[in-house]
C-alpha cells in the first residue's frame, strides 16, 4: 500500500532509498543535526542525478560524502516516499558517524 508511505510519518532510515518533494531520487547518508540550524534534524541525501548543491560537506564541515552536486540536506517533510527500505546488519547510536556505501 503506497499511501503508507507518503508524508511526515515515514520511517525513514540510514541507507533508505527515497524520493524528495521535488521527484529527486536518492540514498540517505546522513541523519543528525548540523551546525547550520542546530535545533532542526536533517537528512543528508545523496542523489543519483546531480541535482544536489553539495557532496556532504557544507560550510567546510564533512556530514556524508557523495559526488559533486549530488549531496542536498533535507527536513523529513520533505521525504514524500520511501522507495526501498535498507536492512543494516550493524547498529548504530545517535550522532554515530556513519558511511554507506552502496
Amino acid at each position: 500500500d503506497l499511501t503508507s508511505n507518503i508524508m511526515s510519518d515515514l520511517d525513514v532510515g540510514f541507507g533508505d532509498t527515497i524520493r524528495l518533494g521535488t521527484s529527486a531520487i536518492g540514498t540517505v547518508s546522513f541523519i543528525g543535526y548540523t551546525h547550520f540550524k542546530k535545533d532542526t534534524l536533517f537528512y543528508g541525501i545523496n542523489l543519483k542525478e546531480s541535482k544536489g548543491k553539495h557532496n556532504g560537506t557544507y560550510d567546510k564541515i564533512s556530514y556524508f560524502k557523495c559526488a559533486r552536486n549530488h549531496g542536498v540536506f533535507t527536513e523529513q517533510g520533505n521525504i514524500i516516499e520511501i522507495i526501498k527500505k535498507n536492512s543494516l546488519s550493524a547498529s548504530f547510536h545517535y550522532q554515530q558517524n556513519v558511511s554507506i556505501i552502496n
